[in-house]
């Protein structure tokens, strides 16, 4: 094989280290499918569909958000069509939106009305919108779902009337949040989707980026601390609306956290049992996505996997791991003498990220 392979792989997207959130849909590989079982994705479509409180655990790079696209975006055949999935950012908000409810709540609220609005989008961003759209549902081979699109961070109402509720509604329920009425303003804001017989389901898929604030895990806890015990125990006590949250493993130890645990369906994140071949269905799927038109054994021979299989077992981060991946496939197609990511390569390129990230 010559570097045909490599080039693809460097010049493609396959193994990107961050990925879109809308992309992540198309990407990822069922942990059912993985494990054998129906204890993942299976589990969140239940929940989802009964309005429930969800809590995805998991620790950082583990597949939450993976998990949550695939089973919610716009590529999913299992969700029905009067559900309406919102995935609400958290990571960028101002600390107060993170640990108090009221601030949440104009937060939340003020984000579906402008995402809801007609002018929320231009023409032209709403045909980049359905371009990137269509692009991934040709390259998947999944067809897309009708209603809402997810992971643009805006709604795409394909229901004119509910659009123009939630406009109309706008100010006054600007005004319940200003005045401190937060829960009535969500209950209203819910009413206005179940008047057109629809049902909207909250995603918080970001919730552990605090983590990744280097220095900063005082300020980290005390954010997830007023999340947890805020916004999530009054979210799950005084508003009708289902939801599923990013739980970070580490989170579980908060007292914050526990104190409301009961009112969440865990949903855990497994450690693959099997990561060679875990890993090998994963790089196949991102290659297949991309239609690079080649197969894992062109570009990784058994070493490399092997390698990679042992990063994994060593810490379980699959976002971690295909980075390092995609690196070794890098550095591999800059030596000219190389057709193929060795277990030399993977090993350098997992020592070269150590380095750049202060050790590993």
């Amino acid at each position: 094989m010559t570097q045909e392979a490599l080039a693809a792989i460097r010049d493609g997207n396959a193994l990107a280290q961050t990925l879109p959130f809308e992309q992540l849909q198309a990407y990822h590989v069922p942990f059912d499918e993985l494990t054998g079982g129906a204890t993942i994705e299976t589990q969140l479509d239940y929940w989802s569909t009964r309005s429930g409180h969800v809590a995805l655990v998991g620790a950082s790079g583990t597949g939450k958000s993976s998990v949550m696209a695939a089973v919610l975006g716009a590529l999913s055949p299992s969700v029905p069509d009067h559900l309406v999935p919102v995935r609400i950012p958290v990571e960028l908000a101002e600390p107060r939106a993170v640990t108090e409810f009221g601030a949440f709540g104009r937060h939340v609220v003020r984000h579906i009305l402008s995402a809801a609005a007609p002018e929320a989008l231009s023409s032209r961003e709403q045909g980049e919108i359905e371009a990137r759209l269509a692009d991934l549902e040709r390259r998947s081979g999944r067809r897309r779902r009708g209603g809402f699109s997810l992971g643009t961070g805006r709604l795409l109402p394909v229901d004119a009337s509910l659009s123009a509720d939630l406009t109309g509604a706008a100010v006054d329920l600007d005004r319940q949040v200003q005045n401190g009425e937060v829960a009535v303003a969500f209950a209203r804001l819910v009413a206005l989707f179940r008047g057109r017989g629809l049902e909207p389901f909250l995603i918080f898929d970001d919730t552990d980026a605090w983590l990744q604030l280097p220095g900063q895990e005082e300020e980290a806890r005390n954010l997830a601390t007023g999340f947890f015990g805020n916004n999530v125990r009054t979210l799950s006590r005084e508003v009708d609306c289902g939801f599923v949250l990013a739980v970070h493993r580490s989170y579980l130890e908060l007292p914050a956290y526990q104190a409301i645990a009961d009112s969440l369906e865990h949903i855990e994140l497994p450690v693959l049992a099997d990561p060679g071949t875990a890993i090998t269905a994963m790089i196949e799927r991102r290659i297949e996505v991309d239609g690079l038109g080649i197969a894992v054994a062109d570009a990784f021979d058994d070493g490399a996997l092997e390698a990679l299989a042992l990063i994994y077992s060593n810490a379980p981060d699959i976002r971690r791991v295909l980075a390092i991946a995609g690196s070794a496939a890098r550095k591999a197609f800059e030596d000219q003498d190389v057709a193929i990511v060795t277990r030399e390569a993977v090993l350098a390129a997992r020592a070269e990220r150590a380095t750049f990230r202060g050790g590993e």
